[in-house]
């Protein structure tokens, strides 16, 4: 994502200093990251309902 030229390009946005896109990275991955999809891997949990079934299970255990 992050490259050695002067502009930087993440996603569709150019930016022409790298800290202009690292102070952006944080809604890029936010956009990418959903919490709420579900997932075939997680027997069709959200990332979140994975986590807390995960934290309850290791608490019981």
């Amino acid at each position: 994502m992050i490259d050695c030229s002067s502009t930087t390009r993440i996603g569709r946005r150019t930016y022409n200093t790298r800290q202009e896109a690292q102070q952006d990275m944080p809604e890029c991955i936010e956009m990418f990251d959903d919490p709420v999809r579900k997932h075939v891997s997680n027997a069709m949990l959200s990332p979140l309902h994975f986590e807390q079934r995960q934290i309850l299970h290791a608490q019981s255990v």
